[in-house]
């Protein structure tokens, strides 16, 4: 399965002295692909936990019309472009929905961890819940709907009775002593629900129609648990300085891997960008007006259908195609320059259709 190109453009660079975060992929950053509907859960590291129960992705990788997009919760990612939400029980249905991850190492016994999350409730709901839960366990949690839901005592539980306003971000932050052997966390609603943990959300007006009704969505981001204790990492510098000085340069400058965009999919002998593609480049010009310091070489690659020389020249009309296309957006151009390779870098059998049809595609290179 491809990597899919925003689990590049959102890297995150941090040297703590509280060590790191053992949740991988916290923020919903990485991406298997750009989802499609809800219930399509693409990303790396987490899954549904019970059959059937299946929680949602928002991304903005998605065209603002979509389902899946922030803009259908009027509420946008607390950092980067993805949060989840999740269901709890409501109304007596035994549906809910728990997303899990394994840890990136195993807690250990009588050390002190850090928890810390954004949690958002949008009031596109008609509902809102009272807390949101922690599971830690030695092996995976499973379970089915509606036969097997899981229904336990949370190792962490955040009460989110004090949230005083709707549709924004709150950061929660807690210790957790460690029992030992924890490997994998679980996060959803596990107590049985009472209708006191369920509180109707005001309509915004008569005349206003939610898209979510009878429903009680709770959006996370940004999810973190560390060891307070942890050492510095082995690879951070600590520099011993005699004197406080401002420093007007960055002293480390992080260049991202270059992006195969592999699902640019161009027709035979055409540079024409596709509706399709048009999240993707998005994604590139979101990323390079976020990093303005960072340029771009954008290369473009054929089959090896046709003549060299013409397969040459198409190559350079699809890396001119991206370019023009951020360009505008608003991305200057002197900051962009296009490369073509023709059919010179195939990274699939030109004797396949679908070879063929991987090979005709654009690279970019941050500079």
């Amino acid at each position: 399965m491809r990597y899919f190109l925003l689990s590049i453009l959102n890297l995150c660079f941090s040297l703590s002295f509280f060590g790191q975060n053992l949740v991988p992929n916290g923020d919903f950053e990485k991406l298997i692909g750009c989802p499609k509907s809800l219930s399509e859960l693409n990303v790396y590291n987490w899954n549904n936990t019970v059959e059937e129960s299946t929680a949602d992705l928002f991304t903005s990788c998605t065209h603002k019309e979509s389902l899946v997009h922030p803009n259908i919760l009027h509420l946008q990612p607390y950092d980067g472009i993805s949060y989840v939400g999740v269901k709890p029980a409501i109304n007596g249905s035994g549906y809910r929905e728990y997303i899990s991850c394994r840890l990136k190492s195993k807690l250990k016994q009588g050390k002190t961890y850090r928890i810390k999350l954004a949690v958002a409730i949008p009031d596109e709901c008609s509902y809102r819940v009272n807390h949101i839960d922690f599971l830690f366990s030695s092996v995976p949690l499973t379970g089915t709907f509606p036969e097997d839901p899981i229904i336990d005592v949370p190792s962490v539980s955040f009460s989110l009775k004090e949230m005083e306003s709707l549709s924004t971000w709150k950061v929660f932050e807690t210790t957790y002593v460690a029992e030992g052997d924890e490997a994998y966390l679980c996060i959803g609603n596990f107590m049985r629900m009472k209708k006191k943990d369920l509180v109707p959300i005001k309509q915004k007006n008569k005349n206003y129609h939610r898209l979510f009704e009878n429903c009680a969505y709770t959006c996370l981001d940004a999810i973190e648990i560390v060891d307070v204790n942890a050492p510095p990492p082995a690879d951070s510098k600590i520099e011993k300085v005699e004197t406080v000085k401002k420093i007007e340069e960055p002293v480390i400058r992080i260049i991202p891997e270059p992006i195969v965009l592999d699902n640019l999919l161009f027709e035979t002998a055409s540079a024409e960008l596709k509706e399709d593609d048009i999240p993707d480049l998005n994604a590139i010009v979101t990323y390079l007006q976020n990093r303005p310091e960072l340029n771009a070489l954008i290369e473009g690659h054929t089959d090896n259908v046709g003549k060299e020389d013409a397969n040459l020249i198409l190559s350079d009309n699809r890396a001119a195609s991206v370019i023009n296309y951020l360009v505008e957006k608003g991305i200057e151009r002197n900051r962009l320059r296009p490369k073509g390779f023709g059919a010179s870098q195939p990274i699939a059998d030109n004797s396949t259709k679908e070879g063929r049809s991987k090979n005709r595609r654009v690279v970019v290179r941050f500079e």
